[in-house]
């Protein structure tokens, strides 16, 4: 039941991510210091960068809130795993051999750490320093260039494992 919850997390996560990659990418390409349109006037180009800066906010939110969830599940699943860990070759009803048990760890353990999504979801662990930027909905370009190439290993698997 956990690993199911663990999936139901981590794949809209995933989506999420990329699209989340996508935007930031996009907005640190297209839009600087001296961004201007010529169909808009310069309060719209001012709304849209600030609606756009939220929503780049507001996606690292839900990101660092689905990270901190799977932190947890991972946490949940692996003390799961220590208290069936004694029941092996006990005997009885709830008796395990020590291969079932060594599958179900294999299986566990590609699914929280991401191997099998091919994702490195810790890279969306929110900090303090970043929960203060987000609320204030602070936009460096200079940190979020490095944030993005942070964003960039989240999809590199092997990274972090």
């Amino acid at each position: 039941m956990l690993k199911q919850k663990f999936s139901a997390v981590i794949l809209p996560m995933l989506k999420l991510a990329k699209i989340h990659v996508e935007t930031v990418s996009q907005f640190n390409n297209d839009v600087g210091e001296d961004y201007y349109s010529v169909e808009k006037t310069d309060r719209r180009v001012k709304l849209d960068k600030l609606q756009t800066i939220e929503e780049i906010n507001r996606q690292r939110r839900i990101l660092g809130n689905a990270a901190s969830d799977l932190e947890i599940l991972r946490e949940a699943i692996e003390k799961t795993e220590r208290r069936i860990k004694k029941y092996i070759n006990v005997g009885g009803i709830n008796n395990i051999s020590r291969a079932e048990y060594e599958v179900i760890i294999q299986k566990t353990s590609t699914l929280i750490s991401g191997q099998d999504h091919k994702f490195n979801y810790t890279v969306f662990n929110i900090n303090m320093l970043d929960k203060v930027v987000i609320t204030l909905g602070i936009y460096m370009k200079k940190t979020t260039s490095q944030y993005l190439d942070k964003l960039k290993e989240a999809f590199e698997i092997g990274i972090g494992y």
